[in-house]
């Protein structure tokens, strides 16, 4: 059996290192005898399996002698010093049954107690790593004996003490042990790495390559199939958490060194840390990355000091967002403060090398986070992850749906340098030190980011497959690709669902940028993710906005998933009056002769049929919608025809009409001079028409 630790007693006065007293191992032995009826011990190979210690002291009993029969032992490599508060001494002991070691320290040197006694007890099965504080007096009998303080040299080793009975067993027996290793001070920290062999267990030892971790071990926890999971407190020096790799610790966690959490790696320590956590995040482009702090407390201008930024002029590429202005402010160089990155607040860097690491550090964060939402301007926040894990993004959205225009966060994407939106139903998890844009409705709000939320993911979180039916429709010019996301959903309608139904991004202009309007009541919000009932596909005509400058080639591709069996995707062009096949062979090209923006020409049809240039368009696919900022009722979609707009109150009285511009897929009409209230409108070709109800403010 290998050695390891087990300690009774103890004070942990220090965690370093012990001076090794004695090893056996030469060239300048102990002097050795014994008294009381014991044979004076000898220096023997290790009886151990793989004799790993090398040379070791045998200590031998007779049935004949007196029970406080001793191997005794003058130092000749260094005196035991416990002048101090550090009384600790450790001896690895070997010993095939339990028993209780106990050792006295005489021959004082120098100081002012002549001698010491001290025991612990030993589990028996072979090597065992005992520590024996000299703090307590281990012999009640002997009077006038307190903690040793002074410099001795010579040790005395009983094997046949009784710790319950405070005295020496009797009659004496026959007993064998070895002891190697004298030490002052505790003995060199076991260190221990995870290998999960048996499962989740943290106290199960053949998790561990040397054994459960004790309080001075130090721990790596490596990516495995079983990740460590601790019910209870756990008390360690230090740990390391490799990237991929996850630990969970229910109980308090006492560490006495820092506990790094590598970057890809999680950490979930809900209860208590006590000690240092650093986190370690890899960038790896020069463009920007939306961050936040999964630790409490780091300094700003430390943060900023070790990240290697971009600098322009006094400008330092650190930000923070400016809901007001829809701006970023930047750092200034030469300043300094004692702020502290915030907890559950974004930021953005831009790194100076084309790829390197930023590390966070500070304490752990085992509380809610509560978040007050600003509300001027369009109301955009930049929130960030606040823990060393990742948190579920549905779960907080629906949670705090009351303070959002909507249930979705947009996460930057500095790949294609666009924003993604996600709503509820994805479920996204926001990967540790990740940043994210939420929208405040305008009112006073707060959004709760919950210890709850937290989870461990692997590494190819953004690979999953959802099981959804769902198409991502992709834009590309050869340089630039932007996408948005259809999902096929039951119970879900053609207006707006909040948690299924998601606007873009628009803090930001975005020349280039794909996207979509609901079929109904859409209002001519650009949609990055709409979800749609599985169980109308014929009828389902989803508008598809495209802007794009003229003169550059587009390509339009769809990438479906659990469409069923027969049902095909086409994107109609309107103008050009074409259907074109979209699937894994087959994309729609264009050159566009003019600028596009907007919906009205483009949209994306699920059919079990081949469509041809022989379809009509309906009026009925017209989006019809006000425009509250500019008081103008809007018309939007490819017209044929000569087709008229006419409004009425709702007595019937036509109070505007207009003639509708056809080579425009956009067609506004002034509203300013009416009252506010309820209005019919009717679009009509003479072959077409729509009528709707429309809301002007």
């Amino acid at each position: 059996m290998s050695k390891i630790t087990f300690i009774i007693c103890m004070l942990f006065t220090s965690l370093g290192f012990a001076q090794l007293l004695e090893d056996f191992e030469g060239p300048t032995f102990p002097t050795r005898s014994a008294a009381n009826g014991a044979p004076v011990p000898t220096i023997v190979a290790d009886p151990g399996p793989g004799g790993i210690n090398g040379d070791v002291l045998e200590i031998i009993t007779t049935n004949a002698g007196q029970p406080w029969q001793q191997a005794n032992l003058i130092l000749q490599n260094g005196n035991l010093d416990l002048t101090g508060t550090d009384k600790l001494v450790s001896v690895d002991w070997y010993s095939a049954a339990p028993f209780d070691g106990f050792i006295r320290v005489d021959n004082r040197i120098s100081g002012t107690i002549a001698a010491g006694t001290a025991e612990a007890a030993h589990p028996g099965g072979g090597w065992q790593t005992l520590v024996f504080d000299f703090t307590n007096q281990a012999q009640p009998s002997q009077t006038g004996m307190v903690a040793p303080n002074g410099v001795y040299q010579e040790m005395y080793f009983f094997n046949l003490w009784n710790i319950g009975a405070g005295d020496f067993n009797s009659p004496a027996v026959a007993s064998t042990t070895y002891i190697d290793n004298i030490r002052k001070g505790l003995p060199p920290p076991p260190d221990t790495d995870w290998t999960g062999a048996t499962n989740t267990g943290w106290n199960t030892s053949s998790n561990w390559s040397n054994g459960v971790p004790v309080p001075n071990s130090f721990v790596t926890i490596p990516n495995t199939a079983n990740d460590p999971i601790a019910a209870g407190a756990v008390s360690i020096a230090g740990m390391l958490i490799e990237p991929g790799a996850a630990a969970t610790i229910n109980g308090a966690v006492t560490s006495s060194d820092v506990i790094t959490v590598s970057a890809g790696a999680s950490f979930i320590a809900p209860a208590s840390v006590s000690g240092t956590v650093t986190y370690e995040r890899n960038l790896n482009s020069t463009n920007w990355h939306y961050i936040s702090s999964p630790v409490v407390g780091q300094d700003v201008d430390d943060f900023v000091a070790a990240s290697g930024l971009q600098a322009g002029g006094s400008n330092i590429s650190f930000c923070t967002f400016n809901t007001a202005t829809n701006d970023w402010d930047f750092y200034q160089s030469g300043t300094s403060n004692a702020n502290v990155l915030n907890d559950g607040q974004g930021y953005i860097v831009n790194l100076t090398a084309a790829s390197g690491g930023i590390s966070f550090t500070g304490t752990m964060n085992v509380g809610d986070v509560t978040k007050t939402l600003t509300t001027t301007g369009e109301g955009y926040n930049l929130l960030g992850n606040p823990y060393t894990s990742y948190i579920d993004s549905g779960a907080l959205l629906s949670g705090s749906s009351g303070s959002l225009f909507s249930e979705t966060i947009w996460v930057w994407d500095q790949f294609t340098d666009s924003y993604t939106t996600y709503v509820s139903i994805e479920n996204f998890q926001l990967a540790p030190g990740q940043g994210f844009f939420i929208q405040s409705n305008g009112a006073a709000g707060n959004v709760a980011i919950n210890e709850a939320f937290q989870s461990h993911q692997g590494t190819d979180t953004f690979l999953r497959s959802s099981g959804r039916t769902e198409v991502n429709l992709t834009l590309s010019d050869g340089s630039n690709t932007k996408s948005c996301k259809i999902f096929y959903i039951g119970g879900t309608t053609t207006s707006f669902d909040n948690g299924y139904d998601g606007p873009k991004f628009r803090a930001f202009p975005e020349p280039f940028s794909i996207y979509t309007h609901l079929i109904t009541n859409g209002f001519g919000r650009d949609m990055g993710v709409q979800s749609l009932p599985n169980n109308d596909y014929e009828n389902l005509i989803v508008p598809v906005g495209i802007d794009a400058t003229s003169g550059t080639p587009i390509t339009i591709s769809a990438n479906s998933e659990h469409l069923p069996i027969g049902i095909n995707l086409y994107l109609e062009d309107r103008q050009m009056n074409t259907f074109t096949l979209l699937n894994a062979t087959s994309d729609f090209t264009l050159t566009p002769a003019t600028d596009l923006n907007g919906t009205g020409r483009f949209y994306l049809r699920t059919t079990n049929s081949v469509l041809s240039t022989n379809e009509t368009a309906s009026a009925y696919d017209l989006e019809i919608y006000t425009s509250d900022a500019r008081k103008e009722l809007i018309i939007q979609g490819q017209l044929s025809g000569s087709t008229n707009a006419n409004l009425y109150d709702l007595k019937g009285k036509l109070v505007l009409s207009k003639e509708l511009e056809q080579t425009s897929n956009s067609n506004a009409l002034d509203v300013s001079n009416l009252s506010s209230g309820l209005y019919i409108i009717k679009v009509d070709n003479g072959l077409l028409s729509k009528t709707e109800k429309v809301v002007i403010r």
